[in-house]
């Protein structure tokens, strides 16, 4: 894992509340305080979404500097 996804994480595992289990995907409303699979996946997916967009805007930035070269 790099750097930059890991960083993702860790603002995860920081806006995740406390819990006395220390899950990661904890939820106060389900009966085993876990997230749904579905649910798991749904704030896996934004944040791979979140990684893309950067992704691909340091691409173009990086193109506009060429460009300007």
């Amino acid at each position: 894992m790099d750097g930059k996804t890991m960083g993702k994480f860790q603002a995860l595992f920081e806006a995740t509340p406390p819990n006395i289990e220390g899950l990661v995907f904890f939820s106060p409303h389900n009966a085993h305080k876990v997230l749904t699979n579905e649910n798991a996946n749904k704030i896996l997916r934004g944040l791979l979404k979140e990684l893309r967009e950067e992704d691909t805007k340091n691409a173009v930035d990086r193109f506009e500097q060429m460009d300007n070269v």
